[in-house]
């Protein structure tokens, strides 16, 4: 589940019914965030040679694993609000082990499509600033000859 899904959160959970478990199932899987709860000594043992095993603290008590193919973040972290017995205590997200603060740090950032766009406005409002200023240069000095040809005409 860590290698084939870019996020995996694990929340800690208390005293939850039915009802509440297939609210936040639901909710959750309307943006492709599925749901399971696994044996915490399990779950220890299966990552425990592997890359995620500074993550196995985190199956101390009542656990269960979100996870999706894409990092979706910000409608986890809707989902899990919604539900007031479900806390996050760390996860995976993008190959990178996150704490609780800086899953919801994440959430904050600008998508990466955002995040090209501005990249991209910056960098062409630079090279036409540059663009502007190298031709400026010449323009002066086109605007200068000419001037100092029609004073040496009137002069004639």
């Amino acid at each position: 589940m860590f290698e084939s899904n870019n996020m995996v959160v694990v929340c800690q959970f208390s005293d939850m019914n039915t009802t509440e478990w297939e609210n936040l199932r639901y909710a959750l899987g309307k943006d492709e965030i599925k749901v399971k709860m696994f044996p915490n000594r399990i779950t220890c043992k299966a990552l425990e040679n592997t890359k995620y095993r500074e993550i196995t603290p985190l199956f101390l008590a009542s656990t269960v694993v979100t996870y999706s193919k894409e990092a979706k973040v910000k409608p986890l972290l809707s989902g899990i609000r919604k539900q007031p017995k479900m806390d996050i205590l760390g996860g995976k997200v993008d190959n990178r082990l996150l704490s609780r603060k800086t899953i919801v740090d994440y959430s904050k950032l600008p998508s990466l499509t955002e995040q090209h766009v501005q990249l991209l406005q910056m960098l062409s409002e630079h090279s036409s600033r540059l663009t502007m200023l190298l031709e400026q240069n010449q323009m002066n000095l086109s605007g200068n000859l000419s001037q100092y040809f029609e004073q040496g005409e009137n002069k004639s």
